[in-house]
């Protein structure tokens, strides 16, 4: 079903009021000096706007908002002439509320604001953070140009949904600024000298869509030419207002190619909202099979943990050590540090063991070597007195043989002991390291594995490539917001809406 452009959107102002509404008595140029206590009442929107500058002679045009066709005269500047757009051509644009385009520039650069001026009495600080000083100074509101400017921020692509309109706007920084002033309802008051960057940017994108499209595209390039400079006196405010690619947008439009441009730009919008909707889904279906791979992955840790545990209490010298460990810890500790300290301190208490055991080994083959040569040496001493004849001496050395021969056996049967131990320490530690033929070292493994997948799962890097394949989309759609809203706001709006070329 065909629905309007204003059907779409309403206004420019309602998609985008609630995000940009500031307090109420604001000054957003950011050169102005702030506001002080509020000594001023707010002007209601039924105020009526005074001042000379509402003379209709001055204007060229009556109240009733219908300019008079007027022709160039011969005290318009001949080069203005020469380039299809001048005062005379600005005269005949109708703003609106009896205001020409020329009206809107001419006064805005004079006054400030071009539909009447009320002097406000404001306090203002003209001192230093340090040495506030706070004086009463007249500041001119310029809220009732907003009337307006209004209409010509009114419209959208029937193609999208209406909430793209206010997306591009918030992507785009000039468009941005011009929105903050349009849809506010505060009172925006000035300071001689000063200005407010979206009332003027509202002003001079109004006057460039205005002329537009009732005929004068080669007004466009002249007021960029001629004006801009005038009513942003400011580099960077100039800057903002060339990302507006205006006078590109004036040739489409007196080329009688701008609705077929705008197609294709709204098109492409409306393309990488589908892509950004698929891929939204592609996050859902990805999260939801994510949380199954979770509770697949806590159940095998739960069965991994317990196959780890039972293989460390078959261990003799972790049984106790593993029993206290997981008594104490497993409850606050993270669950890979505890299953790799756990493997590790049982490691390390087999080393040392087996460490112990050697060297009682080495110590008791010492000892053994010592004590055989003791008892060589009671033998030869047995054979010397049994030579002389010396009885007593050889019932002695006999005693003494007889007790190296006991002590050797105990030794040696200490030493097999020992080295049994040794070699049941060393089978041990083995069985630890051995990622292949140990079964804790492959317990372990697949704990860490598991817990690596688990930690991978519950971080953005598991949807990063999604995640960077929305945000170069988000980027596309940014890239081209300003462009899109002013080939838009420039008749791309009312012509899909009137030529039907989009549907919903």
């Amino acid at each position: 079903m065909r629905l309007s452009a204003h059907l779409a959107l309403g206004t420019f102002g309602l998609l985008v009021a609630c995000s940009f509404r500031g307090p109420e008595a604001t000054n957003r140029n950011p050169a102005s000096a702030p506001i002080g206590p509020e000594r001023s009442r707010k002007i209601s929107g039924d105020t009526a706007p005074v001042g000379p500058e509402r003379n209709r002679s001055t204007a060229g045009h009556g109240g009733s908002g219908i300019v008079d066709a007027r022709t160039p005269s011969s005290n318009d500047n001949p080069a203005e002439i020469r380039t299809g757009c001048g005062s005379a051509s600005l005269l005949r644009i109708d703003m609106g509320n009896g205001f020409s385009a020329q009206d809107v520039l001419t006064r805005l650069q004079s006054d400030g604001t071009f539909s009447g001026r009320v002097r406000i009495p404001t306090w203002r600080n003209v001192g230093s953070d340090r040495a506030p000083a706070w004086i009463v100074d007249y500041a001119s509101a310029v809220e009732f140009d907003r009337r307006t400017l209004l209409k010509w921020f009114d419209g959208a692509d029937p193609s999208v949904a209406g909430s793209d309109l206010y997306e591009a706007v918030r992507d785009s920084e000039p468009y941005n600024v011009a929105a903050q002033f349009v849809n506010s309802n505060t009172v925006v008051r000035v300071y001689r000298g000063q200005y407010d960057l979206g009332h003027r940017m509202a002003s001079l994108l109004a006057v460039m869509f205005a002329t537009a499209k009732q005929g004068d595209p080669d007004c466009v390039d002249y007021i960029n030419r001629e004006w801009v400079s005038k009513i942003l006196p400011d580099a960077e405010a100039e800057k903002l207002m060339r990302q507006v690619r205006s006078k590109e947008a004036a040739q489409l439009v007196k080329e009688g190619r701008l609705d077929k441009t705008f197609a294709e730009v709204a098109g492409n919008r409306k393309r990488i909202h589908e892509d950004l909707k698929n891929m939204d889904e592609q996050i859902k279906s990805k999260e939801e099979q994510n949380v199954s791979e979770l509770e697949q992955i806590h159940s095998q840790l739960k069965q991994s943990y317990f196959a780890l545990k039972s293989e460390l209490m078959e261990i003799t010298p972790c049984r106790d050590f593993v029993s206290l460990q997981e008594t104490l810890t497993v409850s606050s500790a993270d669950p890979k540090v505890f299953a790799n300290q756990m493997v590790a301190d049982c490691k390390t208490r087999i080393s040392s063991k087996l460490d112990s055991a050697r060297t009682d080994v080495l110590r008791l083959q010492g000892d053994i070597k010592l004590n055989e040569a003791r008892r060589k040496n009671a033998e030869d001493a047995l054979k010397s007195a049994e030579e002389r004849g010396r009885s007593g001496e050889v019932e002695r050395r006999q005693e003494a043989i007889a007790r190296y021969d006991e002590k050797i056996e105990q030794m040696r049967n200490k030493l097999e002991s020992v080295s049994k131990s040794s070699q049941m320490y060393a089978d041990y530690l083995a069985y630890l390291t051995n990622a292949e033929t140990g079964s804790v070292s492959m317990e372990l493994k697949r704990i860490n594995d598991l817990l690596a997948d688990r930690q991978k799962r519950v971080t953005t890097d598991y949807l990063k490539s999604e995640m960077q394949q929305v945000e170069r989309l988000k980027g596309d759609l940014k890239a081209n917001s300003t462009n899109y809203l002013t080939l838009g706001f420039f008749g791309g709006f009312d012509g899909a809406d009137s030529a039907g070329a989009f549907s919903r």
